[in-house]
């Protein structure tokens, strides 16, 4: 594993600890770091933690409101759909990121990433 990559295990789907829905999975990432959104998922918003993966691409873990979400995912369909587990994961590009509107994960990313200038490395910046 390369730099800061390292084996990082969450856990998905319902906070009830007496739920069955949800999973607990593993990958290799960057931790880039957490953002506290609205007061954050202890004061009725939600946290957002940004993992980049090994081929530069992110997963976010967004945690809030009796669930935690890793995205991108088909976890909030399939919870809808009666599905427990085994969900499908995917990877985002930062433009994919910018654009997802739902969490608005672009715009608290470009934050984090000011705020935490020990991360400017983490930037993607487009030239053109």
């Amino acid at each position: 594993m390369e730099g800061n990559m390292k084996k990082h295990t969450v856990k998905v789907g319902s906070k009830d600890s007496t739920s069955t829905v949800g999973e607990t999975v593993s990958f290799t990432a960057e931790r880039l770091g957490t953002a506290l959104v609205d007061g954050g998922a202890d004061d009725g918003g939600y946290n957002v933690t940004y993992y980049r993966l090994q081929d530069r691409t992110f997963r976010v873990l967004v945690e809030g409101q009796g669930i935690a979400l890793l995205l991108p995912s088909n976890m909030v369909e399939a919870m809808q759909n009666g599905q427990r587990n085994n969900y499908s994961y995917g990877r985002m590009t930062l433009e994919e990121m910018k654009a997802e509107s739902t969490y608005k994960l672009g715009e608290i990313y470009e934050k984090l990433m000011e705020n935490h200038p020990e991360t400017v490395q983490n930037r993607v910046r487009d030239l053109d």
